[in-house]
């Protein structure tokens, strides 16, 4: 099987750097985009969707319409070569949000899905 960097980035019990089989590599790398702010990362400033900055807005569907637009955006521009993205889905309810994503991984065919949940602030 193939195996892909780690990520985050660390090293193994040799100290070598720590590797994962290719489903894995890029599930991890669907989180990190998920998970980091745009402008965290000093060396790459547009990575990530930061879909953790939206704790304090409202649990609408403007919400979920525009966080759906984040993450697909995202997605194409940092993994547009290893992922076809088949769905990203984007739910608001008990001030909860919840983002969805489906894919299929170019090298081997395999269909994967993915859910995030992160609190929101309700708004009355």
């Amino acid at each position: 099987m193939t195996r892909a960097l780690s990520f985050p980035f660390h090293a193994d019990d040799h100290g070598a750097a720590a590797t994962s089989p290719l489903p894995d590599a890029v599930r991890q790398q669907v989180e990190q985009i998920l998970l980091t702010i745009p402008g965290e990362r000093v060396d790459r400033p547009d990575f990530g969707c930061g879909i953790q900055l939206l704790v304090f807005e409202a649990a609408t569907p403007t919400t979920a319409i525009s966080t759906e637009h984040v993450v697909r955006t995202a997605l194409h521009r940092h993994l547009a070569d290893l992922i076809d993205v088949e769905g990203v889905r984007v739910s608001t309810a008990d001030g909860e949000l919840r983002v969805e994503i489906l894919y299929v991984l170019r090298a081997t065919g395999q269909e994967s899905a993915l859910t995030v949940t992160h609190p929101l602030e309700v708004r009355a």
